[in-house]
């Protein structure tokens, strides 16, 4: 007779499985169907009898396994990126600690089965990393689902909170049924027939809710738009800031030549990338009398010995009419309205603080708007704390203050009316709590489509492209709005109201290095581009012309907000103290 103790599971060996998994269903692999099993292996430690601080160091080996990778592409530009890209690994890391010890204690104190506290806790920490510390809103497990068109649609329910639900409760049912195939579940055969039965149902409603949505006959062609694709390295970007030179000069020979073949086309608006050119736009729109900036232009521009006010103010006027000059005469060279990607400068009355901006300029040279970004990215537009002002990619002092408001701009659509769109910059398009109030939720109109000018320069030739357009889609279906992006160095992209990417044909433009990419009028023949053809507009110059696919359907999501998550939060919240009062009996 054997006198060894029985085996324990394996600790360390599921929550690599679990990075390993997770890690496939994103891109740069991209094998989204491994989402529905992805974290089955690190749930088997919510009912391991090993040491509660090996469990808890396997949770975060298989978060710190699956960020590091993956964030490998926060610093494929420039090496002063590796502090946040090791920042938000170390960071994103603590979630599957948390999630871990959270599903530990329900387990232990009400005793409900993993399909419904996985779903409800992970749904609720997804929720958690994509709003606090400025918010991480990316690699949430509906961002697997980006290409299962079915699925996604619930997002206008729910938003992607809605998507991760499902998925999640999926995994859960599945690591119920394995823990019951190890002698650790507590549910009976029938017991787990009924969750199986539950998890089938959900489904069943998400995915006819979704064959209906893509039913409907709701999406009509709007006006045309010209998506400039600029291909300029972002080191080469950073060489051409501030005054005219021969980098800057190249920089903008290069969209120029762009924008006139975007201009061919005859588009209602053509759109620059982010932070096309290396000017600052001067923009007065609170009237500050400029005589009155002196002060202001002396902390701005560097104080000088003996210089008067009177000097001071010619020297800022000189550094401004660069760019406001291009505005203004590009509109003019073109005879569209034009949203240009630039820096811009608002004065106050004691200062002149930069913005990211997006400049809308109609055919007559007049500026009727602009729109400051909201969401600026820690070291890569602010440093986050006092003293990391070194650990910022630029070779030069750069410090964006976010903006407030979200105005709607106006533009003619295909037959004749008008129509209105709003501007997400960068990776506000990521970001729930950016596009939603385009919606109406701040008190304006409704957009018909949203326009974002990115620059992915930072990362070519990396998996944030393909990641960055696939949150895009949920981002779309959330809203029930197109939107069309504008993306130095790709990917831009024409992403309609179902999450679908619609393909372009392509033609060499004739004596330029250069790519024109044309959707054609007929919904009827709009086509998804397959994920598999992506990688074919990265790195590459070119200019997308296509009519904005618009749609009228009102979204839940956008009048509810994140009614899910708060949900999920509430019900941990009311399990956890009822267990601490009214523990489960075993």
């Amino acid at each position: 007779m054997s006198t060894d103790a029985p085996k324990r599971p394996p600790i360390f060996l599921p929550a690599i499985l679990t990075a390993a998994l997770t890690y496939a269903a994103h891109f740069p692999v991209g094998l989204g169907f491994l989402g529905w099993v992805a974290l089955v292996p690190l749930l088997t430690l919510v009912r391991h009898p090993g040491p509660r601080w090996r469990l808890y160091l396997a949770a975060y080996l298989s978060g710190l396994l699956f960020y590091g990778p993956m964030l490998r592409w926060l610093a494929t530009t420039d090496n002063m990126m590796i502090f946040a890209w090791a920042f938000l690994a170390v960071y994103g890391s603590l979630y599957p600690v948390v999630g871990l010890w959270l599903l530990r204690r329900l387990d232990r104190g009400v005793g409900w089965p993993l399909v419904v506290t996985v779903p409800l806790v992970w749904t609720g920490l997804e929720f958690v990393k994509g709003n606090i510390l400025t918010g991480f809103p990316w690699y949430l497990f509906a961002h697997t689902q980006h290409d299962f068109a079915w699925l996604i649609q619930v997002a206008d329910l729910g938003g992607a909170w809605l998507v991760s639900f499902l998925v999640l409760a999926v995994n859960g049912l599945l690591a119920e049924l394995g823990l019951a195939l190890l002698g650790m579940s507590r549910w009976s055969r029938t017991a787990l027939g009924l969750q199986a039965v539950a998890v089938a149902v959900l489904l069943g409603a998400a995915l006819g809710y979704g064959s209906f949505r893509l039913g409907e006959d709701a999406i009509r062609p709007g006006p045309v738009v010209a998506l400039v694709q600029s291909n300029v390295e972002q080191g080469y970007r950073n060489q051409g800031y501030g005054v005219k030179g021969a980098v800057r000069e190249n920089i903008e020979k290069h969209l120029f030549e762009l924008t006139d073949l975007a201009a061919r086309s005859r588009p209602a608006l053509i759109a620059w990338p982010e932070t096309a050119i290396g000017g600052d736009f001067f923009h007065n729109s609170r009237e500050v009398p400029f005589d009155g900036l002196a002060a202001a232009a002396r902390e701005f521009l560097g104080s000088k010995p003996g210089q008067t006010d009177a000097q001071v103010l010619d020297e800022l006027r000189t550094f401004f009419r660069d760019s406001n000059t291009i505005a203004v005469n590009s509109a003019r060279r073109w005879k569209t309205s034009l949203l240009l990607g630039l820096n811009s400068r608002v004065p106050t009355e004691t200062a002149i603080p930069r913005h990211n901006s997006a400049v809308y300029v109609g055919p007559n040279g007049l500026v009727p708007g602009i729109y400051h970004k909201i969401h600026c990215v820690p070291f890569g537009e602010y440093p986050p704390l006092p003293g990391t002002e070194s650990l910022m990619p630029f070779p030069y002092p750069y410090r964006i203050h976010p903006g407030n408001e979200w105005p709607r701009f106006d533009l003619a659509d295909g037959d004749g009316g008008a129509t209105k769109f709003g501007v997400l910059i960068c990776y506000e398009d990521t970001d729930p709590n950016i596009a939603r109030p385009y919606g109406g939720g701040d008190g304006g109109p409704p957009v018909d489509f949203l326009v974002n000018i990115s620059n992915d320069g930072w990362f070519a030739n990396s998996a944030e492209h393909a990641e960055h357009l696939a949150i895009c889609r949920l981002r779309a279906v959330e809203m029930r709005r197109a939107i069309v992006r504008s993306v130095n160095m790709g990917i831009s992209a024409v992403v309609d109201s179902t999450g679908r990417v619609l393909k372009p044909t392509a033609t060499p433009a004739s004596g330029l290095d250069a790519t024109l990419w044309e959707v054609g009028p007929d919904p009827a023949k709009w086509r998804a581009l397959p994920v598999s053809e992506w990688k074919d507009f990265e790195v590459k110059a070119g200019v997308l012309v296509a009519p904005v696919p618009l749609d009228g359907r009102a979204s839940l999501y956008v009048a509810w907000g994140d009614w899910l998550p708060w949900a999920c939060w509430g019900v941990v919240g009311l399990a956890l103290v009822a267990g601490w009062i009214w523990p489960v009996r075993r």
